[in-house]
């Protein structure tokens, strides 16, 4: 192995400053540092190092024990390599395992036969028993440079590489397909090999979520990676993460099927498909029969509709195509009319959003003949047991916006596709009270990743995926009907890469809110500027208008330039116990008033304390509480406190305790104590609610311990039934 682990480098070195204190022991080839995110000491960086000779890196660790090579005047830790369980490296072309030049490439979706208005019919094979319809959304353009795949262990997916004009100066481009988003069924991949006789075969790819695109990194972040992190005896390709390059409406996004076909090698193909390992995928191929169709897509029938019908419908209707449900198709040939005759000539609008909201309950397997009807087959059915009046499929009476919680849509944003939800029952704020009219032209937005887990990215390898983010915040989203701007975000949206935007109605926009929140005019800082415009955004619950009279300046405790009473001000009794009651709502043998407030009053955030001597309706608010000047005169609260809130012992406070004498053994009885307990919730239905209890105390999830509580006692009742 000519590979090393290497400890304790600076952190101010780069990759060239390592390769030349270990060049005294050979050729080095390759270096790759790993910068941690906290930087704990001087010394932080680790990395790996790659000698030309497998002799020349035993020499170095060897001779390391005794003369450790020097980087920037500090010695480095040499350590030998330890392949991963696997026995595996993933180097820069470990996945040109194998390498098959494809003739075509085309992207569409599994579907039925649909007219022949919106789609050609290709090849015609109904003369076999058993076939399922493929249908083409893009080919991949005959002027491009001719496509390859990939079958790569080491990166466990299917790379198509190309994608690009012919010449140098045009960009590459690369889709990976991870093993893991294929379709988890028996035809997750398949083959297709009706044409043999022509001399071609076709390999069919379904996939649960849309692939990872890539293009070649440019010559500047190939120098600021090389430079910072790697470094490399010969010149190498670094590939980038993008979005869809093919000039239609998230073509990449929308469509998980892949149809690759082959003309050369079909031997060697096959050979290599029935050998390849991949989880989930049965050996050997499944090969079936595919009748192609090609669709010429538009959406310009749903953009008209959508001024027609109101925007609750479109919108549901918009949600069920991002998910798969439905295609604007289907909405064209057997929805669009009749939702039409449906909203304006009988005035079913609750009926209609009802019976398409059963459309997403419906599961679809174009390969299970249990689950091969599509799903908008259900909406007729729907349609007509939700007329009757009394009957199982009757929705129950929602549950209206109020002062706690609101119906909010929201819009899940990945690097190839948007997805979107809703309405959702959450819980509200200062801005969506105030225009509670308008609740449905706020959307809540979060940027997430392909497997919709958090989005990482850097100024280096994602400068794609960083533009795309900034072109929808600068020119907002399209969606049923409506423009949607960027607004603003509170501080824990940041945390979750999420933000509002807002559509504009007539002289109401982004700005007309961002008006009317307060004066932010003395604020310069860009980012305290947006954490102040954020305050208005907090999960709060309004509770009591305040005259100006009942509120009362007071000064902050302050010695040595130290401030004892930063964010803390006081509230009287009986204003706390008025409060407190709106809060807590109906809420029956609740006397109690708590102790603290975390509030939000107009520009003034903080905690404010009951005190007792404090006489009539009194909020004492402290210089330290104003962070900007607001119109708002209504007492928000976002939590309460009554009681101490249960401690828990991170690894901070074990640390200190510890450093203060207390013994390791007293640790290891709580943690036992603890997973006892955690074992005893699936047998113990009372230790099961006192947990409960314990770890959800907060009005906020009232709701979700109310619903666990009684799935535990509905558990119970059960038990005690069969033992009877």
């Amino acid at each position: 192995m000519s590979k090393i682990f290497i400890k304790n480098i600076p952190n101010d070195a780069i990759p060239r400053d390592v390769v030349e204190a270990l060049s005294k022991y050979g050729p080095v080839i390759k270096v790759d540092l790993k910068r941690p995110k906290n930087m704990r000491n001087q010394n932080s960086i680790f990395g790996f190092a790659e000698f030309e000779e497998e002799n020349d890196a035993k020499n170095c660790i060897s001779f390391a024990d005794f003369h450790p090579p020097d980087c920037m005047g500090t010695s480095l830790c040499i350590l030998p390599f330890r392949e991963n369980k696997k026995g595996r490296e993933k180097s820069n072309n470990a996945y040109e395992i194998a390498k098959f030049l494809l003739s075509n490439i085309e992207i569409g979706n599994w579907g039925e036969q649909l007219s022949t208005t919106h789609m050609r019919e290709r090849r015609n094979n109904s003369g076999f028993p058993e076939q399922f319809t493929f249908l083409t959304e893009w080919i991949y353009p005959n002027y491009y440079e001719t496509p390859t795949i990939y079958f790569s262990k080491a990166d466990e997916a299917l790379i198509l590489e190309g994608f690009n004009l012919p010449g140098e100066s045009s960009e590459e481009r690369r889709v990976k397909i991870s093993f893991r988003s294929l379709a988890g069924n028996s035809r997750g991949i398949f083959l297709d090999t009706k044409n043999q006789k022509d001399g071609s075969m076709s390999l069919y790819i379904s996939l649960k979520q849309p692939p990872y695109l890539y293009c070649k990194a440019g010559e500047l972040v190939k120098a600021e990676k090389m430079g910072i992190t790697s470094w490399y005896q010969e010149e190498q390709d670094f590939w980038i993460r993008t979005f869809d390059w093919t000039g239609n409406v998230n073509i990449l996004g929308r469509c998980l099927v892949y149809r690759l076909t082959f003309s050369d090698n079909l031997d060697q193909l096959r050979d290599v498909l029935n050998n390849f390992v991949i989880r989930g995928v049965p050996r050997p191929i499944p090969q079936c029969v595919v009748k192609c169709i090609e669709l010429n897509y538009s959406r310009h029938y749903f953009d008209e509709i959508c001024q027609i019908l109101p925007f609750k419908i479109c919108f549901l209707l918009e949600s069920l195509v991002s998910y798969g449900k439905l295609t604007f198709y289907e909405i064209e040939e057997e929805l669009g009319e009749q939702l039409v005759e449906l909203i304006y000539y009988e005035n079913q609008e609750m009926m209609t959003w009802h019976s398409l909201n059963q459309i997403s309950t419906k599961y679809w397997d174009p390969f299970d003949k249990r689950y091969q009807e599509r799903p908008v087959s259900i909406f007729k059915t729907a349609l007509k047991n939700f007329c009757d009046k009394f009957n199982v499929w009757r929705p129950s009476d929602p549950l209206a916006n109020n002062s706690r919680c609101v119906w909010v849509n929201h819009a899940t944003i990945t690097p190839t596709k948007m997805y979107f939800d809703g309405p959702n029952y959450e819980s509200s704020n200062r801005i969506l009270r105030l225009y509670e009219d308008k609740i449905d032209r706020f959307l809540r937005v979060s940027f997430m990743d392909e497997n919709l887990d958090r989005l990482y990215v850097n100024k280096y390898e994602s400068i794609d995926i960083i533009r795309r983010i900034v072109t929808i915040l600068n020119t907002g989203i399209c969606l049923a009907g409506r423009h949607y701007e960027f607004l603003a975000f509170s501080s824990s949206q940041l945390k979750e890469a999420s933000c509002w935007f807002v559509a504009s109605d007539g002289e109401f926009n982004a700005n007309f809110i961002r008006d009317n929140m307060g004066d932010f005019s003395g604020i310069q800082a860009p980012s305290l500027y947006a954490a102040r415009m954020g305050q208005c955004f907090t999960s709060t619950v309004g509770t009591l208008i305040l005259n100006q009279d009942q509120i009362v300046v007071i000064p902050d405790i302050t010695r040595n330039d130290y401030n004892f009473s930063d964010g803390c001000g006081k509230i009287s009794e009986s204003l706390a116990k008025r409060a407190a009651k709106r809060y807590w709502g109906k809420k029956p043998k609740d006397k109690e008033i708590p102790s603290v407030f975390q509030i939000r009053f107009g520009g003034c955030k903080g905690v404010v304390a009951v005190d007792p001597s404090l006489e009539g309706d009194v909020l004492c608010i402290r210089p330290s509480q104003k962070k900007f000047i607001a119109p708002s005169s209504i007492l928000e609260i976002v939590k309460t406190v009554k009681n101490p809130l249960p401690g828990h012992l991170n690894r901070q406070i074990i640390l200190l305790l510890s450093a203060l004498g207390v013994q390791d053994d007293v640790f290891i009885t709580l943690q036992n104590e603890m997973r006892a307990d955690i074992d005893s919730m699936m047998t113990n239905e009372e230790k099961a609610r006192e947990i409960v209890k314990r770890n959800i105390g907060t009005r906020e999830c009232s709701h979700v311990m109310r619903t666990i509580l009684s799935m535990i006692d509905a558990t119970q009742l059960g038990n005690d039934e069969r033992n009877r």
